[in-house]
This record gives C-alpha cells, sequence and structure tokens, in this order.
C-alpha cells in the first residue's frame, strides 16, 4: 500500500494516429518525461506496440495539440522566455530524447529587429491606409484589382483561405496538410490572446495573408495561464496593454502568386503594423531552417531558437 501511495509519473504523453497520415506513423503529442531515460524507452515502447496493432510502425514528436501549431523539442536558448505558441523544454529533453530516437526534422525561430517609426512615435494602424495606399502602387505590371482587406473570424475560417493556411503550415511537407476542421480548432487556439491580419485579394481572389499577435508570453507566464481568478483578472487586464515585441503566427502566400511581389507586400504590411503598435521586434516560427513563411526576406533577422523533431521505430 505504501508503495501505491508513493508512485510518482515519471513520462506521459498522448499517443495519437493521424487517420489522413499515409506514412505509417503516430504521433507523441504533449510530452512529459522526467531525467530518466529507461521511463522514456518504456513510454516509447508501450506507445510504439500499441501502434503497432493499428498497423503503424514509427512514433514522430514531440508535437503539441496540432502539429501545425507548434512541435519539436527546444534545443538551445533555454535562458530566454519562449515567445508566445513556441515550446519550452527543460534542458535535459534534447538529449534524452536522442538517446532513444532519431532526429527527423529541424525548425528554427527568427527574430526580426525593427527600426522606430520615422517620427520616434507609434504610428497610426495602417490597415486603412494601407489598403488606400497599395490601390495607388504599381505593384507589378501583371497584378489587376490588388486588394487589401483586414482579416476577421469569418474570413480565417472560410473554404477561400484554406488553401493559404495549408500554404502557411511550417511542417505541411512532414505532416498531413490541415483541413478546415483542423484550422478552425487552430484558430480558436490562437486566438485566445489579441491578434489582428491582412489579406491581399487579387481579382478578388485571397493570394496570401498574414497573422499577428502581441507576444504575451511573460505575462502568461507570470499569471500561470490565469488558473488563480485573481491572477486571471489581471491577466485579462495585462493583454490589451503594450508590448515590446509580436509574433508572426501565420502567413502565407498562394502558389500562383509566389511571384508577384505578395509576399513583400504582406511583410510591408506587417512591419508598420508592428511599428504602430510599438514592438520593437517580431519573432517568427518556428519555420524550416532555411524557408522564411512566405518567401519574404526581412532585414536584421537573427535565427535563435531550434527545435527538433524527432522519430521511433
Amino acid at each position: 500500500m505504501g508503495g501505491i501511495l508513493w508512485e510518482e509519473a515519471v513520462a506521459a504523453a498522448i499517443v495519437a494516429i493521424d487517420p489522413r497520415a499515409t506514412d505509417g506513423s503516430g504521433q507523441l503529442i504533449l510530452l512529459h518525461c522526467a531525467n530518466d531515460e529507461e521511463s522514456l524507452d518504456r513510454l516509447l515502447g508501450i506507445a510504439l506496440e500499441e501502434l503497432a496493432r493499428r498497423g503503424r510502425y514509427r512514433l514522430v514528436g514531440p508535437i503539441g495539440p496540432s502539429p501545425h501549431l507548434h512541435c519539436g523539442s527546444l534545443t538551445n536558448y533555454f535562458h530566454v522566455m519562449p515567445p508566445l505558441h513556441t515550446p519550452y523544454n527543460p534542458p535535459y529533453i534534447p538529449e534524452l530524447l536522442a538517446s532513444s530516437m532519431m532526429p527527423w526534422q529541424n525548425l528554427g525561430l527568427t527574430r526580426v529587429s525593427l527600426a522606430p517609426s520615422q517620427d520616434g512615435k507609434a504610428m497610426v494602424d495602417p490597415t486603412a491606409t494601407f489598403a488606400t495606399r497599395l490601390r495607388e502602387l504599381q505593384v507589378n505590371p501583371h497584378l489587376a484589382q490588388v486588394e487589401f482587406r483586414p482579416l476577421t473570424t469569418a474570413l480565417a475560417t472560410s473554404e477561400q483561405l484554406l488553401s493559404l493556411w495549408q500554404v502557411a503550415s511550417p511542417v505541411r511537407e512532414f505532416f498531413p496538410i490541415p483541413d478546415r476542421l483542423e484550422i478552425e480548432f487552430m484558430w480558436q487556439w490562437l486566438t485566445v490572446w489579441p491578434w489582428a491580419g491582412g489579406v491581399i485579394f487579387v481579382a478578388d481572389q485571397p493570394a496570401g495573408f498574414v497573422l499577428l499577435q502581441p507576444d504575451l508570453a511573460i505575462p502568461n507566464r507570470v499569471a500561470s495561464g490565469g488558473k488563480n481568478p485573481l491572477w486571471n483578472w489581471w491577466l485579462r487586464w495585462r493583454v490589451n496593454r503594450p508590448v515590446i515585441s509580436g509574433r508572426l503566427v501565420y502567413g502565407g502566400v498562394s502558389a500562383q502568386w509566389q511571384d508577384y511581389g505578395i509576399a513583400d507586400l504582406l511583410w510591408q504590411w506587417t512591419v508598420e503594423y508592428a511599428q504602430a503598435q510599438g514592438w520593437h521586434s517580431i519573432t517568427v516560427g518556428p519555420h524550416p531552417m532555411a524557408d522564411f513563411p512566405f518567401n519574404a526576406t526581412p532585414l536584421n533577422g537573427e535565427m535563435q531558437q531550434r527545435y527538433t523533431v524527432y522519430a521511433f521505430g
């Protein structure tokens, strides 16, 4: 009886199968593990045995509630608060995972420093003025009827933007692309926090979009997610106060318009919006190491946090 009372969980995870996956893999979701190789090996062995009963032979992870929200184990920058919507784990986890699993994919987080607005003050929200200026710009002689619209919940979760979400996923080549149901779940998950975004339309068809959020990781950590009612009240107040950094959570351009300057226009709006909010920097990703989202080329970008997705079996 005493042994039972003193038992302590040393490794836990959710093991899931995505029926859309055709590579015979299962997913290791929300992994938590003590610094003990034997415990991890036992967990992985049980998980793989369960997957084998269902015709799967490989386990990949760690990932979040959806691989298109976040995935991988942090391998550096443990001394820095992880930005909003990025995973964090103790420093021993990468070494522990590498002892039992094989590295599969690598992702990185880019931090882009921003110059202050020209007058040294926060600018007016550029969304409305950008739409007007876009119509006046000679963007590309091949483009006609270019229009910028604010991103809304209805638009973000519509069939119209489905293909753009799929293009924007940083792990679309490694996991099944998100369908509309998964995108709706992702949207609900992300928009718990304040957000802003924009969509560029060409001839009334969406060509690219971007989703931004203030980086509220520190207030969220201070309030422990708002579990305590008093801290929850404080967090609700704090989310509407200024921060000095923002997040480019998602951004993508339709393959049809990759070479027409749409990405650069989205990045231009992103920078103007960030300056209007008083942000000093934007963190982008995690994304594949050599693939900055929507192919825009930002200035002053520095790769910082790195993440590894592992495979077992």
